[in-house]
């Protein structure tokens, strides 16, 4: 009893067990030396196996592992995070001043009559505000 995984390989349908883990009692019947030997073959058949997938792929095995570029990729993820939530805050709070502009437009056409120049010039004015704010809208500057 375990659990068990599957994944296809090269077209192979593979299929390995994980034991649940827990202490078991070892039984004196059973020669561990003889499964020691079993399990250093089976270590070195999947070394061989990943060895093969690797070359079959061009890789080197087994692969070289970079601290630094792995150090540098954890914080370079942890900015596009942040890049994110910024952007989805920036989103929410344009939404927010399209709604304002909307209430502005609104009240002035209240206050001075939608036909009046100083309420045409004000929606001017605001249009070409709301407009500079997104110039840059979904751009990455540098």
């Amino acid at each position: 009893k375990g659990y068990y995984f599957q994944a296809e390989i090269m077209g192979h349908t593979v299929t390995w067990l994980a034991p649940h883990q827990f202490a078991q009692e070892l039984p004196p019947e059973v020669d561990f030396r003889v499964m020691l030997t079993f399990l250093e073959f089976y270590r070195a058949m999947v070394k061989f196996v990943n060895f093969r997938l690797y070359a079959d792929l061009g890789l080197s095995y087994p692969p070289k592992r970079n601290s630094l570029r792995e150090n540098n990729s954890a914080e370079v993820a942890a900015l596009e995070v942040e890049m994110r939530e910024a952007g989805k805050a920036r989103e929410a709070a344009a939404d927010a001043g399209e709604k304002a502009d909307a209430e502005v437009s609104a009240t002035v056409a209240a206050d001075f009559g939608a036909e009046s120049e100083e309420a045409k010039e004000m929606q001017r004015r605001v249009a070409e505000q709301t407009r500079m704010k997104n110039t840059f809208r979904g751009l990455k500057v540098y």
